[in-house]
């Protein structure tokens, strides 16, 4: 099933977020702005825009962002909702685009999965025979996923038969359950085995024999081998459950709005401009416009790679000037310090590393969904790395020497990842035939259990 999903689902006909427009040359600044609707913190603060208008974004608490126009500072009622609408317009790249319905999603549901990471979502249905609904997170832009009937069909066949989500969400019957037919897969080939050698192969033994025990060797190793990741990721993802969430941790500190400087310049137009904290105090960073997304709507991102880094400004929130830090401008790689910091709390001194991740792979893949990303590497004794997505304060992964044996062998072992030097489909071709045969070595041995003697 996991071939067809990553194959046959809806694709966005854009995939980066949308640029803001340009800034009103009489736009009011972000202090002006937060001044007049009485806002003395806030916790996010970042330029949109949409339907020609220009918008500060504001998060003051955990609540639903509000929207405040640059120009005027009135703010846009139900600007959330109209928000969302009009990034779903945007990745499909269609501006007059009906809607039916649009519902916030605050949990993973049987629609959403937990493996789209993001979470709020607004859930756009267009009401079209094909059923497509359009997930995207407001607060950072981003496209989370499509959803059409044939991949929401796909999608319950898979949780269902691979996932066994028909025993529950909770984790106390699905795993063990799960776990214990996990352990019967991985031993039967290895009795198979055993047999094999102990019994030697007899000229005269009726066909069903001869082909369930030749179909037996071939996709033995392959058993043993999914098998045994399958196993050991079912058990780390379980435990990864219980000990955190799912969804992206983010380094939203409160802020005062006092720090803002009133006449501070901003940038007339950029892919991401908003207020941070590095190291404690407050900044104003501008990113350049990238040429590939933020987020992976669909396996097929797997490749996708950042041409070029884009790269960012700094301004310090009381002034118009460049941020220095240590008389030295502040750059990207100050911010993912700082970040690693925060979520590790550990001194930066402990830091062996800084380095820019621009596509998918190794221990970072698709399933992290943002991009672009540092990662942040310690040194001894904790030799883990944190990745930090800078234009959204978040931790998008954690990874130690632990989690990398286990995204290894399930990435090879399991997904077959280490055949992809001759192509995906020849390598989902040869892993559904394997699959396949797995089957057919059970019903054949189903089959002579049946007809055994007496």
């Amino acid at each position: 099933m996991h071939p067809l999903m990553s194959r046959y689902q809806p694709a966005p006909a854009v995939r980066t977020p949308p640029l803001p427009a340009m800034l009103p040359a009489a736009a009011l600044s972000m202090a002006e702005v937060l001044a007049l609707h009485d806002i003395a913190q806030f916790r996010r603060l970042r330029i949109v825009s949409w339907d020609a208008g220009v918008f500060y974004q504001v998060i003051a608490d955990q609540s639903t962002p509000r929207y405040f126009d640059v120009a005027s500072g009135r703010e846009r009622v139900d600007g959330d909702r109209d928000y969302a609408i009009a990034l779903a317009r945007h990745y499909l790249a269609e501006a007059g685009l009906p809607i039916a319905a649009v519902t916030r999603v605050e949990a993973f549901d049987a629609d959403y999965h937990a493996v789209n990471r993001l979470l709020p979502v607004y859930r756009i249905d267009l009401g079209r025979p094909d059923r497509l609904r359009v997930y995207v997170a407001t607060e950072s832009s981003a496209l989370a996923t499509l959803v059409d009937a044939r991949k929401a069909l796909y999608g319950r066949v898979f949780t269902t038969l691979h996932n066994w989500r028909f025993l529950g969400a909770d984790d106390a019957l699905r795993v063990p359950v799960a776990a214990a037919f996990v352990v019967t897969a991985f031993v039967t080939p290895l009795l198979g085995l055993a047999l094999h050698v102990r019994t030697p192969a007899r000229t005269a033994s009726p066909p069903r024999v001869r082909l369930h025990r030749t179909f037996g060797l071939v996709v033995s190793v392959t058993l043993l081998a999914s098998a045994g990741s399958g196993g050991f990721h079912l058990l780390k993802s379980a435990a990864d459950r219980a000990d955190s969430s799912t969804v992206p941790r983010r380094a939203w500190p409160e802020i005062a709005s006092t720090t803002l400087a009133s006449e501070t310049s901003l940038p007339s137009a950029s892919a991401e401009t908003g207020v941070i904290v590095v190291d404690g105090k407050p900044y104003i960073r501008s990113r350049d416009a990238s040429p590939t997304p933020q987020t992976s709507a669909h396996h097929a991102a797997h490749a996708a790679a950042l041409r070029a880094l884009p790269s960012a400004t700094y301004w310090a929130s009381t002034s118009d000037t460049e941020a220095p830090v240590d008389d030295a401008p502040l750059d990207d790689e100050h911010y993912a310090r700082s970040l690693a910091q925060h979520f590790s709390g550990r001194p930066g001194a402990a830091i062996a590393s800084v380095a820019a991740v621009t596509e998918f792979g190794g221990e970072y893949g698709f399933i992290n969904k943002l991009l672009p990303v540092y990662r942040v590497t310690y040194r001894a004794p904790y030799a883990d790395r944190y990745y930090v997505h800078l234009d959204s304060a978040a931790l998008a992964a954690h990874v130690d020497d632990f989690d990398y044996v286990e995204g290894w062998t399930f990435a090879h072992l399991h997904k077959w990842q280490w055949l992809e030097p001759i192509g995906r489909w020849p390598r989902d071709l040869l892993m559904m035939a394997f699959a396949l045969g797995a089957a057919v070595v059970g019903v054949l041995g189903f089959v002579l259990f049946l007809r055994r003697p007496a």
